[in-house]
C-alpha cells in the first residue's frame, strides 16, 4: 500500500524528467531480468556469492525505483532510436526555448511596468469609491497571483523533490528548479509593478490574464506537444505519462518541511503586497508638484 502521493505538476521539465525515470526503470527491470534467468540457468552449486546477490547490485549506483515509488511506467519509444532522441534531446531543446521565451517575455514587460510605473499618474484626484474601487481590484489580483505562484513554486517542490529521492546525483534538476523557481518569482514582481501603474480596474485584471499565461507557458507547451504539434512520437509519449508519483516504502520527513517553508514563503509575500496596494500606496495626480511620486495611504482621495 502507498504510503503518500505526490501530484507532480503538468510542466514540461516534470515530463522531461518522467521519460528520464522510465528509461532508468527500463534499464533496472533489464537487469534484474537478466540477472535473475543467468541464476536460474546455473545450479545452486555452482552459484558464487556475486551471482546470488546480483539482483541487488543492478541498484549499486542509483536507487531502485520498485522498493521506493510506483507509477513510473517506461516510455513506448525503444532506446536509442530515432524516437528516442526524439524524446529526449528533441524535448529539452523545447523546454529550453519555451523557459527562454518566458524569461524574455517577463523582462519586457518588467521594464514597460518599471518606466509606467514612474511616469503615470491619474488625470484627477479619484473619489472614495473609485479609490476603493481600484485598490480592491489590486489586492484581490495579488491574491489571484500569489495562488498561482504558490501553485508553480509547489510544483518545482515537487519536481525537486522527486528527483532527489530517485536520481540523487542529477544536477540538471538543480538547475532547472533554479531557473524555474526565478521566472515565477520574476513573472510575480512583473505582476506587481504592473498593478501598480494601473489606473483602473479593468487594467488591472487584463495584467492578471497577460502575465498568467507568461507564467503556464511551461504547462501550455505540454498541452501542445499532446495534440502531436511536435510530431507523433512526442505527442503519444506525453500523452501516456502518469504523473501522479506514489511512495510504497516511506515518506521522507524532510518533504513536510520543504512543503512548509515554501506555503510560508508563498503567503507572506501575498500578504505583504495586498497589505501595501490596498492601505500604503495611493496613485499620483497629474499637474502637481509631486506626479511623479507615489502618495501614502488614502491622501489623493478627493475628499
Amino acid at each position: 500500500m502507498p504510503v503518500g502521493t505526490i501530484e507532480l505538476g503538468e510542466f514540461m521539465f516534470a515530463a522531461r524528467l518522467l521519460v528520464t525515470l522510465g528509461f532508468h526503470k527500463a534499464r533496472q527491470e533489464q537487469s534484474h531480468a537478466t540477472a535473475d534467468a543467468r541464476v536460474i540457468t546455473k545450479p545452486a552449486w555452482h552459484q558464487s556469492d556475486d551471482e546470488t546477490s546480483s539482483g541487488n547490485e543492478t541498484c549499486a549506483y542509483e536507487p531502485c525505483y520498485e522498493d521506493l515509488v510506483s507509477g513510473i511506467a517506461p516510455p513506448l519509444v525503444r532506446e536509442y532510436s530515432w524516437g528516442y532522441y526524439k524524446v529526449t534531446a528533441g524535448w529539452l531543446a523545447l523546454c529550453v526555448t519555451v523557459t527562454l521565451v518566458q524569461l524574455l517575455m517577463v523582462g519586457v514587460i518588467i521594464g514597460h511596468s518599471a518606466h509606467d510605473a514612474a511616469t503615470s499618474c491619474l488625470p484627477s484626484p479619484a473619489s472614495p469609491r473609485a479609490w476603493w474601487m481600484l485598490h480592491i481590484s489590486k489586492a484581490g489580483a495579488v491574491v489571484v497571483c500569489g495562488g498561482f505562484m504558490s501553485k508553480e513554486l509547489m510544483d518545482n517542490v515537487h519536481y525537486w523533490m522527486i528527483s532527489k529521492l530517485l536520481m540523487p546525483h542529477r544536477r540538471e534538476s538543480d538547475f532547472t528548479v533554479t531557473v524555474r523557481v526565478l521566472t515565477t518569482i520574476l513573472v510575480f514582481a512583473a505582476e506587481i509593478m504592473s498593478f501598480v501603474s494601473a489606473s483602473d480596474p479593468a487594467t488591472v485584471f487584463m495584467n492578471v490574464t497577460a502575465l498568467t499565461f507568461i507564467g503556464d507557458l511551461g504547462y501550455f507547451g505540454l498541452d501542445v506537444a499532446r495534440r502531436g504539434v511536435f510530431g507523433s512520437v512526442i505527442g503519444q509519449t506525453m500523452t501516456s505519462l502518469n504523473f501522479q508519483i506514489h511512495l510504497v516504502s516511506c515518506y521522507p520527513s524532510w518533504f513536510r518541511s520543504v512543503r512548509t517553508v515554501t506555503q510560508v514563503f508563498t503567503a507572506s509575500i501575498t500578504s505583504l503586497f495586498v497589505v501595501l496596494l490596498l492601505f500604503f500606496y495611493s496613485e499620483p495626480v497629474c499637474g502637481t508638484d509631486d506626479a511623479l511620486q507615489p502618495h501614502i495611504f488614502l491622501s489623493s482621495i478627493d475628499r
